[in-house]
């Protein structure tokens, strides 16, 4: 079983504001404008969660405080970086282990990737 949940923020507003004025810099702004960045995690489990299991896989996700994407994300171009395939990021690693300490073994792996929201024209 595979789940997939969208998180909060990525990049704080002064990083995202770097990352604008870099895409400003590179003359690309006129085609394509960065509206938000969310983290995305990618739960591999071994059996089902109960619904208790859950909201507390949710908690340690930090997905009960405001997770979501942009309003208009339906309409808006994705672009989603994660790890190389057939590797295990180091914070894959922690939070995993993390996740089976905390009475969670039914968790066999979590992944984060980061999604960039753009506005193409």
């Amino acid at each position: 079983m595979f789940l997939t949940y969208t998180g909060k923020s990525a990049l704080s507003s002064f990083r995202l504001e770097k990352l604008r004025a870099a895409i400003k810099a590179a003359a690309l702004d006129e085609y394509i404008s960065l509206e938000a960045t969310r983290h995305w995690y990618f739960a591999s489990l071994k059996s089902e969660l109960s619904e208790a299991d859950e909201k507390l896989l949710d908690r340690l996700l930090g997905l009960d405080e405001g997770a979501g994407g942009p309003r208009e994300a339906d309409k808006l171009t994705r672009l989603l970086v994660v790890p190389r395939l057939g590797t295990i990021s180091p914070w894959s690693s922690k939070a995993t282990e993390i996740a089976q300490h905390c009475a969670l073994p039914a968790v066999a792996r979590i992944e984060r990737g980061v999604v960039y929201y753009f506005k193409t024209r």
